[in-house]
């Protein structure tokens, strides 16, 4: 299970599912561009993701790495803090936040990398 699918399942306490458009009432217009590097920030192949106000992201951006476990990149706390600033668009990108089985009883963190361009408007 990723973090967006606990949030999603209700497995965390304080996640309150919403809609987009009730969590930013200030937001007219979005347009999302995530790019997801499996293998790094260097990954060659990344898979693209797009968001729009028709089609929102969720709270996290899913981890393609399909060992990752609790993964995904917080994309939510993005959006917030352009709201909050009034910003129109932005570059932003992390890490996965999961960690990856290596064999039955050891993990590494996560290689994933996450970058996303934002663009916002506001009603």
């Amino acid at each position: 299970m990723d973090k967006q699918d606990g949030i999603e399942s209700g497995a965390y306490v304080f996640a309150q599912p919403t809609s987009f458009s009730d969590a930013f009432p200030s937001i007219k217009e979005l347009s999302v561009k995530v790019e997801v590097r499996k293998g790094g920030p260097m990954d060659g192949a990344p898979r693209v993701l797009h968001f729009s106000i028709q089609n929102p992201p969720g709270e996290y951006v899913r981890c393609a790495n399909p060992r990752c476990t609790e993964g995904g990149w917080c994309i939510g706390d993005v959006l917030r803090e352009m709201v909050a600033k009034r910003e129109t668009s932005k570059t932003s990108g992390g890490v996965c936040t999961g960690r990856e089985r290596m064999n039955r009883a050891s993990f590494r963190e996560c290689l994933t990398h996450f970058m996303a361009e934002i663009a916002v408007s506001y009603t």
